[in-house]
């Protein structure tokens, strides 16, 4: 009996209501048929209530979780018509049903959670206009936990309730404070958080609000190369749209890198301009950079850095002998990126284009002339051949050319007769042998045209 009492005692201890510990402490709606257990602790479920005798079960009993079927065994032990269970678990949260002889009965809806955490609260305001915004994150949320701050202006000032915020998927709760007419005021808040288990308040604590300014971080942040600058970057941004510029303004500072494994370098930008040049940047390199601001009479505290923007920085066209610059092949050296040295090479690169550019000018007819040399000369070649082919032709039709040169005549050696060729002076008909022949024979045979280039030529 005395297991069973104490478990009875433990049901009817988490039905009702705690008392809470402070009278602003938020009060929270619990439905009146739901237990809510501490994790760890153990609970029974009774289908008939608590009037009824321990053993005593009338008709068929059965259990469902979640509109299925719960067995006896593992970790539920089943007694009568009542389901027990040693140590409750967060995953043991459920809708149970009681059915007798299959008729619905009674439900239960258990909920298993932990003892609130005293809250720490944690203060901070984005902007002059903006409320001061109070919260805290905690694991120990349930869907009927409720969370409230109260806020005083003086030590001895009256209470103000401010209802805060819950967000279960986030586990956060969450108060806004409005305070625009009160930049010098001093502040003294204290959160309460009541779980359904139990409320905890935090210990109260007092503030400025301006001490607490933090703005968001800049927004549009915007990376430009300088052309013909290639160790220069514009970098520009904007305010973030939670800070009106109507009061006060903001300051900024700036951080930059071409390498992640680098530190970054940072700077301040003057007065509350929203752009900034960077002017010791390597050329043809990718910079990562990001902006953050605070308040331009360092009121408060940085905003978080503004999410990463890139940009590529200008390349010169610089031609350089790799003898003379061992350290390209070893890497980046400080000599190097001197700005003298850039623009040093800068005329050399000019005056070697130039250069090259004039020689291919002054040799360009020489190398047409050379391209067109061999068609010129297969072209008086075919006029050559075409023009020694017309004279054969002629020949043949009988038709005197009247060369201008004097044939060669050979001489027989069976005939033992020497063929000369015919004075200048001598007129009249040739003569072969004694015989006179006629002009318009054909020649012998034996006479050879040297000065004929047909005779190479095999085919028309």
């Amino acid at each position: 009996m005395a297991p069973v009492a104490f478990s009875l005692f433990l049901l009817t201890l988490h039905l009702s209501p705690l008392r809470a510990r402070d009278s602003y402490c938020p009060t929270t709606d619990i439905p009146n048929n739901m237990c809510v257990v501490v994790l760890g602790f153990g609970v029974i479920l009774r289908c008939g209530g608590k009037d009824e005798a321990e053993n005593e079960t009338r008709g068929n009993v059965t259990w469902e979780r979640n509109r299925k079927h719960l067995q006896g065994g593992g970790r539920w032990v089943r007694n009568g018509d009542m389901m027990r269970l040693e140590s409750a678990q967060v995953s043991d949260t459920a809708a149970y049903r009681c059915l007798r002889d299959g008729h619905f009965v009674r439900s239960i809806r258990l909920l298993v959670a932990e003892r609130p955490e005293t809250p720490r609260v944690k203060c901070s305001v984005r902007s002059y206009t903006s409320p001061v915004r109070c919260e805290w994150s905690s694991g120990t949320f349930t869907r009927y936990s409720r969370c409230q701050l109260t806020v005083r202006k003086s030590l001895g000032g009256a209470l103000t309730v401010v209802q805060c915020r819950l967000y279960t998927s986030r586990s956060r709760c969450v108060c806004l404070i409005p305070w625009e007419d009160e930049i010098l005021s001093l502040l003294y808040v204290r959160l309460y958080v009541n779980n359904s288990l139990d409320c905890e308040a935090s210990t109260e604590r007092s503030f400025y609000p301006r001490t607490l300014l933090k703005p968001d971080a800049p927004e549009s942040v915007r990376v430009r190369r300088v052309t013909n600058a290639s160790h220069k970057l514009n970098v520009s941004w904007n305010y973030p749209v939670t800070w009106k510029q109507d009061y006060y303004r903001l300051r900024f500072q700036i951080r930059y890198r071409f390498q992640q494994d680098l530190p970054f370098t940072e700077e301040y930008v003057p007065s509350t301009d929203t752009h900034f040049e960077i002017a010791d940047a390597f050329p043809k390199r990718n910079y990562t950079v990001q902006v953050r601001a605070l308040e331009e009479f360092d009121n408060g505290l940085w905003s978080e850095w503004s999410s990463e923007a890139f940009g590529f920085s200008f390349s010169a066209p610089v031609v350089r002998n790799p003898a003379s610059h061992p350290e390209d092949t070893e890497g980046f050296s400080s000599a190097v990126t001197e700005p003298e040295l850039w623009e040093e090479e800068m005329p050399r690169v000019e005056e070697t284009l130039g250069t090259q550019t004039d020689a291919l000018t002054r040799f360009t007819p020489v190398l047409v002339i050379v391209s067109l040399l061999p068609l010129i000369l297969i072209s008086v070649l075919i006029l050559l051949r075409y023009k020694k082919h017309m004279k054969t032709e002629t020949q043949r039709k009988g038709v005197d050319p009247s060369p201008s040169y004097l044939p060669i005549q050979l001489i027989s050696v069976q005939s033992q007769e020497v063929f000369l060729p015919p004075r200048a002076e001598e007129e009249g008909p040739e003569q072969v042998g004694g015989k006179e022949i006629p002009p318009n024979t054909p020649q012998p045979s034996g006479q050879f045209d040297m000065m004929n280039l047909s005779y190479f030529y095999i085919g028309h």
